[in-house]
């Protein structure tokens, strides 16, 4: 897989099936990812990207993972802009105890959106 995504931080495509072998024993996976990894802060997975008829607004969740309680994860929605994709919501963090939350931001965010879509 190339490196195409400009970014300020390096980084590295890890593919599931590494992912999966490291953490077969559960959270003890840990301490092998970060002796291979020992900058890295942890991983991120990235869900399908999601398009409007005409693909000027975009949807990706994004989890991060750093430990057996650590991570999180969110909702990015990205506005076509002179070309270029750019934050329009920014980061709506999602955990159990505000799953409702989210989903009413992202129905206000939508009804918001509705003269873009």
């Amino acid at each position: 897989m190339q490196k195409a995504i400009p970014m300020d931080q390096p980084y590295e495509f890890v593919f599931e099936k590494e992912i999966e072998g490291v953490f077969s024993n559960g959270v003890a996976g840990w301490k092998s990812f970060y002796e291979k990894y020992p900058d890295s802060g942890g991983y991120n997975e990235l869900s399908a990207v999601g398009f409007n008829s005409d693909k000027t607004v975009a949807v990706v969740y994004v989890a991060h993972f750093c430990g057996g309680l650590c991570g999180g994860g969110g909702f990015h929605v990205l506005e076509k802009k002179e070309g270029k994709f750019v934050v329009l919501v920014g980061f709506v963090r999602v955990s159990r105890g505000n799953l409702k939350s989210v989903i009413s931001i992202l129905n206000l965010e939508s009804r918001n959106l509705k003269s873009r879509i």
